[in-house]
């Protein structure tokens, strides 16, 4: 099994990874030591979403099952 990272890779694009395994989010939210790169995963989950929430919904669902199908990688 590979290992996981803060990114998924498919079609070209780079989004982040929903399953984190740093666990970002836990340590924003109960005051764990952030780091650079903690700031950086968080930035690209707030571009994800804008850039989600651009699209019309037929591209929508079909970036939200790329996702969900490269985590499963």
């Amino acid at each position: 099994m590979s290992k996981k990272t803060s990114y998924l890779h498919f079609d070209g694009m780079t989004w982040p990874n929903p399953s984190d395994p740093n666990e970002v989010e836990y340590r924003m939210i109960h005051g764990g030591e952030i780091t650079k790169g903690d700031l950086l995963v968080a930035a690209s989950f707030m571009s994800a979403f804008r850039q989600l929430v651009r699209l019309d919904a037929r591209t929508r669902q079909k970036r939200v099952m790329q996702i969900r199908a490269a985590e499963e990688l």
